[in-house]
């Protein structure tokens, strides 16, 4: 199959991009930055035989940008998968320029090149974020601008696409730079907690390895499956499904510090308790004041984490089995424990924990 992987030299579109490429695929993959690109490929797991599979575009989905990539891409294209997005920003603006407008323009330039192929599957990867809280709305602009890409998609994919949108939650695995501060705290021997309660907050998880898998089977197993029922070529009513991936069991906040302590060796941790009332106003005064020192911009505590880190749950919802694509729960093999090891082991070769 020929794919397109947007966001390819990030912590899930990297992973995505390797196993598609140790399957066989032709992966064209958008790149931003030439220089994540070559580190990508000498530290790829795949041989270079497999490697030979991904064709690097050197661009972007900069919404000023020319998008002229966009035309050298090949006409039968089978797969679009959009992973690039800002996850952190101590700027709500950044949220809503790549998540929303920037992936409107990827829908539209598609669709003007691809309005009459029948087979073209678009699997955009949002997040639990996006999911509607009891207050209705999402809780910070990072998730409002996955909704409302989620609904921009919804709204304007022509009828003859296939529409995955994927909502994971905590992604845990190699390559992830989100959670690496808190992996250098916990080596320290202690961790934050919010509030007095913080602890015993709830998540869901997935190893990136089988949300790779589970990105994977919404277009290589549903394709097999479809192609042999298919009788017309007339276009059908647009489908478009929304998944929430995750391992079966949650964790709470404490056992998962735990977990990363005792993968690195540190027998007890120290625990910091921090005032509910007080980490909004932390973290929009460090945000505010992002804009006269620009360094502050690399503190991993920003105003919009701040609503998320006060909310006591990020579970999947309970009616998310994934039964209907056939895919059950026995397909999720990495539990906590084997999560964090191999984290580890990644942060440890490239020396990120010394």
């Amino acid at each position: 199959m020929k794919i397109l992987v947007t966001g390819s030299t990030g912590f899930i579109g990297s992973h995505i991009c390797e196993q598609l490429a140790s399957e066989g695929h032709q992966v064209l993959a958008l790149v931003r930055k030439q220089k994540k690109w070559e580190n990508l490929s000498t530290s790829c797991s795949c041989s270079a035989k497999k490697f030979k599979f991904i064709t690097p575009i050197f661009d972007s989905i900069d919404p000023e940008g020319s998008w002229a990539w966009i035309d050298r891409l090949p006409a039968d294209l089978d797969v679009v998968v959009h992973t690039a997005g800002v996850v952190h920003s101590h700027r709500p603006s950044e949220f809503y320029r790549t998540n929303l407008t920037a992936t409107s323009i990827l829908v539209e330039k598609l669709k003007r090149k691809y309005a009459f192929n029948h087979k073209l599957k678009f699997i955009f990867l949002s997040s639990l974020s996006a999911a509607p809280t009891i207050k209705s709305m999402p809780v910070g602009h990072y998730g409002r601008s996955k909704l409302l890409a989620e609904e921009f998609l919804i709204k304007n994919a022509p009828s003859n696409w296939n529409v995955e949108i994927i909502r994971p939650p905590i992604v845990i695995g190699p390559r992830d730079p989100q959670l690496l501060h808190i992996f250098k705290i916990v080596k320290k021997g202690y961790y934050f907690v919010v509030g007095p309660n913080g602890e015993m907050n709830q998540y869901s998880f997935i190893c990136v390895y089988d949300l790779v898998k589970y990105v994977i089977n919404q277009f290589t197993q549903k394709s097999s499956s479809s192609s042999s029922s298919k009788s017309s070529t007339s276009p059908s009513p647009i489908k478009i499904n929304i998944h929430h991936p995750a391992y079966p069991s949650t964790i709470t906040y404490k056992e998962f510090h735990l977990e990363m302590a005792r993968e690195q060796g540190v027998s007890s941790l120290k625990k910091i308790t921090i005032p509910r009332f007080l980490l909004k106003p932390v973290a929009y005064t460090i945000s505010a004041l992002t804009y006269i020192c620009p360094p502050l911009s690399k503190v991993p505590l920003t105003a919009d984490k701040s609503k998320e880190l006060l909310e006591h749950t990020w579970l999947v919802p309970s009616d998310s089995d994934s039964d209907n694509d056939n895919y059950s729960n026995n397909n999720f093999k990495w539990n906590l424990n084997s999560s964090v090891k191999v984290t580890i082991e990644d942060y440890n070769q490239r020396g990120l924990l010394n």
